[in-house]
């Protein structure tokens, strides 16, 4: 039973204050599929939803947004921005 590896096409640890021995089991069993980043639990993060926003758009520079962008970069390969 559990999580077919086949699957699964990327996993992320985040928002949570999880030991970093759990982070290290996710690691062990998915490899690579795994994101480098990690989200940290943050106080502006858990905030932004109760102000209707995005913690990018709430708190652009905090942990939490900063994080949220790296991860944006490993899963895209490091794409440049869209044009606004």
């Amino acid at each position: 039973d559990g999580i077919r590896d086949s699957s699964v096409t990327g996993v992320q640890t985040c928002a949570l204050p999880i030991s970093s021995d759990v982070v290290n089991e996710v690691r062990e069993h998915f490899g690579e599929k795994v994101c480098k980043n990690v989200i940290p639990h943050n106080v502006r993060l858990a905030e932004a939803p109760s102000h209707g926003k995005p913690i990018t758009t709430f708190d652009p520079s905090s942990t939490g947004a900063k994080a949220y962008r790296a991860v944006a970069l490993e899963v895209s390969g490091g794409a440049p921005e869209r044009a606004r």
